[in-house]
This record gives structure tokens, C-alpha cells and sequence, in this order.
């Protein structure tokens, strides 16, 4: 606190991330998120919901004002909150014991124990100090394997000083030939069993999804993974959901033959439902299922699942915009209009969703209402929606789209298809100079577009359609 605004401190990221926290604003998000774990809990208070399935509770008592944060939690960020979750408070006073239990012998048991104190002050201070800094980044973050490795550490520690032996087992004798010729090799034997029947799945199939990811073809990326799914690892969702990935990108893709397209489609979607049958009720998966269905133009499949998917997450709005997109591929705009408004309506501050409306309500002939909807804050951000862009095109408002060109090249300068589009809407309007202008500009300023653009002008010069032979 007495350093935080040297340069020494300011110029260390580590240093610099500790001395900048802000309890006001780092904690917005974590908040909310307690918010919804302490519903969550009062839900089921006893017994908790069970080993990573906070993403259950996230998704029911999903908060809108979220929208910009990430889509899909799956833990608390909070030690307190999210043994409520796993195990309710039978959950929290279980593992909290542990933790009081080691602060017992380190604080209370010395103030009264008239023996000798397994550790002096000294000891005793740090390692009540590393036990309470450990809790409070806990009340802010979530354990992983190093974490719990550096806690059972401390706790072994702790147990080495203050445990005595057991009189059973100190006069407990046993043959040491007995040990070294069977019940050594036994726990090697077990132990590597273990460690390969447990780690080496996961291993592979990693390995197998990074051959996949790269393989040359449709059908080497369908084998691939095959071989990962095979594995049967911890790692299928992640699996599952790569497989689907890269169908999308195959479906859409003109160079790869319809059989291998239908073969990467056919098993991503067989591994979807799979995958949502041996986890149903998981919004993010009904999510996914519904982006699939829509890329592969499977329409009435694509509404199906993300109606099951909003049911699961009713204020989602990536859900509801999912919803909205389905709708407009199947030309139902009406419907798209409602549910993106819906989406805006629960938080404006969403700025894709606001986006969306507008060029979606142009699409279907309220330029009046999309222009209000956008305003001056939002332009910039209506001129650099593809989607915007597209619909205000199709809904032939020249005027506007020639703003929106002009507006797209003042924020992205280096871009020479905006320009070459500008000129040519120009052209459209018979206002050759200002096209000739806009090529001269752009050629002198993007080297790359220089003979391009040259040959575009000289078209225009000869009265013709600027495109013609370049």
C-alpha cells in the first residue's frame, strides 16, 4: 500500500496486478455470480448439487447483465460458495474441518497445553499466515492441482508434528522379505495399473484431437476422431465438441465431396445426442446442438433444441439471439424481431444484440426504427456488422449504405475492398469523380492496391463498369 504507485511496483505485472485490485470494481462479475450460487444453494441446501455441476445452477438463475463475461461457468470462484454448491452445508462444514482442525493445533492447543509446543511462535505465525492467505485467495478464486498440492503439504506438515503413534501399530511387527518380494511389486503393480488405466486415455485422445485438428482431409479428420472418441477419456465433451466444430467448417466448405461431408455431419450429430443423453439438462450442449443443426440448414431441428436450451436458461441471451438466427435463416423475421428484442430488452447495454435488432429490423422495412435504435453511440458499431452491412445492401437504402462505407473507411483505412466498394457505389449514383477520387486515395495510400485501382480508373475514364478485365 505505502509503494503501490512507484514505477518499480507499476511497471511489475505481478506486483502491479496486486497493488491495482480494486474490491469495487473486480469483484462485479464474482458478485453476481454469488449471487446466483446463493440461490442456487438455497435450492438445495442439505447435500448440494453434486461435483461440477455449478454449470446447472448457472444456467436456470442465469443474470442478463452478464452477457459480456464469459458464456459458460462451471465454478463459483469462491471456496464458500462453491462447497455449497458440490455439497451443500454438509459439504462446507466437511471440508472446513480440515481447515480449522490444522488452525486448532496451531493456534488454540498451545495457548492451553502445558506440554511441549509442537511448533514455536515463529512457526506457528507463518504457517497460520500462509493457512489464512490460502483462504482469503480462496474466497476469490478456485482450487486447482498445485493449490491443493502446496495445501496438503501444509496440512502433512502440520500432521508429522502433532501426531503421536498409535500403540497398535508402533508394536506392529512384519516380515521385511514379506515386503520386499510381495507387497512392494503388488503396489508398483497397482499403482502403474492405475496411473495408466486413469492418465494414458487422456493422453491419447489429447493427442488424437491435435491429429485431427490438422489432418489434410475430411475423412483423416473423421478418423482421427474415431480414435479420440475410442479412448473413452475424461476429455469426450471436449471431444464431442471439436467433432462438431470442425463438421461446421466442413459442411460450409465447396472443395470437400458431399459423401465426406455427410460422414462428418452423421457422427458429429450422433456424438452430440450421445453426449447429451449421458448429460441431460446441460443448456451449453442443447447450445451447441442448435448452432450445428443451423449450419447444416437443419431448420426445424435447430429450433427444436434451442427452445429445449432456452427452457434450460430462459435470460440467456446468446440463446435467444441463437433462437433469432434460426429464424431469420427460415425467413421468419417477425419471430427473429421478437425474440432480439427480447434479447436487447434485458440488458441495452448488450451491444451485439442491439446490432442484431437493428440490422434485422431494416431487413424487414423499419429503417426509421433501426436508424433510432443505433443513434449516433452505436453507428460505429451498426457500420461494422457484416450482417448490417449485408441487410441495409439488400434493402437498397444507397444513401445510407454510402455512408456506412465511408464511415468504415475512416475506422479501417487499410482495408481496400471498402474502398473498391465505395467507388462502386459511387459508380452506381453516376458520381464518377468522386469514385476516381476515392481509387486515386487508395492507390497511393495501399500499395498493394495501386494496379488494382489503376486499372479500375481507367475503366471508369473509358465509361465503363469499373470491374471489367481487373
Amino acid at each position: 500500500l505505502a509503494v503501490k504507485n512507484t514505477a518499480f511496483v507499476q511497471h511489475s505485472s505481478p506486483l502491479a496486478r496486486i497493488a491495482n485490485i480494486s474490491l469495487q470494481n473486480d469483484l462485479v462479475i464474482r458478485e453476481k455470480i454469488w449471487a446466483m450460487a446463493w440461490t442456487g444453494f438455497k435450492q438445495r441446501p442439505l447435500l448440494g448439487w453434486g461435483q461440477s455441476n455449478f454449470n446447472f445452477v448457472f444456467n436456470k438463475e442465469y443474470d442478463p447483465s452478464l452477457f459480456s463475461a464469459e458464456s459458460w461457468y462451471d465454478r463459483t470462484h469462491d471456496i464458500v460458495f462453491d462447497w455449497l454448491i458440490t455439497g451443500g452445508v454438509l459439504g462446507l462444514l466437511a471440508y472446513f474441518s480440515i481447515f480449522f482442525a490444522a488452525l486448532y493445533y496451531l493456534f488454540w492447543q498451545p495457548l492451553w497445553s502445558k506440554d511441549e509446543p509442537s511448533f514455536n511462535v515463529l512457526e506457528r505465525g507463518v504457517l497460520i499466515g500462509i493457512l489464512v492467505g490460502y483462504l482469503v485467495h480462496n474466497l476469490v478464486v478456485f482450487d486447482n492441482i498445485i493449490s491443493y498440492i502446496f495445501y496438503g503439504t501444509i496440512l502433512a506438515l502440520i500432521h508429522a508434528r502433532i501426531s503421536t503413534s498409535m500403540k497398535s501399530i508402533s508394536t506392529f511387527t512384519i516380515d521385511t522379505q514379506l515386503i520386499s518380494q510381495f507387497v512392494a511389486p503388488l503396489v508398483i503393480l497397482i499403482v502403474g495399473a492405475t496411473v495408466y488405466f486413469v492418465n494414458a486415455p487422456g493422453i491419447a485422445a489429447a493427442g488424437d484431437i491435435i491429429k485431427a485438428m490438422t489432418a489434410p482431409t475430411a475423412n483423416g479428420r473423421l478418423e482421427e476422431f474415431h480414435n479420440a472418441l475410442s479412448q473413452h477419456s475424461f476429455g469426450d465433451q471436449e471431444i464431442v465438441e471439436q467433432l462438431a466444430q470442425q463438421a461446421m467448417s466442413v459442411v460450409q466448405n465447396p472443395n470437400v465431396s458431399e459423401g465426406e461431408k455427410k460422414a462428418m455431419a452423421q457422427r458429429a450429430e450422433l456424438e452430440l445426442l450421445r453426449m447429451i443423453k449421458e448429460k441431460p439438462g446441460d443448456a451449453r450442449l442443447h447450445s451447441f446442438l442448435t448452432s450445428f443443426y443451423r449450419t447444416i440448414n437443419a431448420l426445424p431441428q435447430a429450433r427444436e433444441q434451442a427452445a429445449i436450451a432456452r427452457s434450460l436458461s430462459p435470460k440467456k441471451q446468446s440463446i435467444i439471439i441463437e433462437q433469432a438466427i434460426v429464424e431469420i435463416q427460415a425467413q421468419n423475421l417477425p419471430k427473429a424481431l421478437e425474440f432480439l428484442k427480447l434479447a436487447f430488452e434485458l440488458d441495452q447495454r448488450n451491444t451485439q444484440a442491439r446490432i442484431l435488432y437493428a440490422a434485422t429490423l431494416v431487413s424487414a422495412g423499419k429503417k426509421d426504427d433501426a436508424v433510432a435504435l443505433v443513434g449516433h453511440d452505436y453507428f460505429d458499431d451498426f457500420v461494422l456488422s457484416d450482417y448490417a452491412l449485408s441487410t441495409v445492401d439488400q434493402n437498397g437504402d444507397r444513401a445510407l449504405l454510402t455512408k456506412m462505407f465511408v464511415r468504415r473507411i475512416e475506422l479501417r483505412p487499410d482495408n481496400s475492398q471498402n474502398r473498391a466498394s465505395l467507388a462502386f457505389l459511387y459508380y452506381e449514383q453516376k458520381r464518377i469523380p468522386e469514385a476516381i477520387a476515392i481509387l486515386e486515395k487508395a492507390g497511393a495510400e495501399i500499395p498493394e492496391f495501386t494496379k488494382p485501382s489503376q486499372c479500375f480508373i481507367n475503366n471508369l475514364k473509358a465509361g465503363k463498369k469499373p470491374d471489367v478485365g481487373c
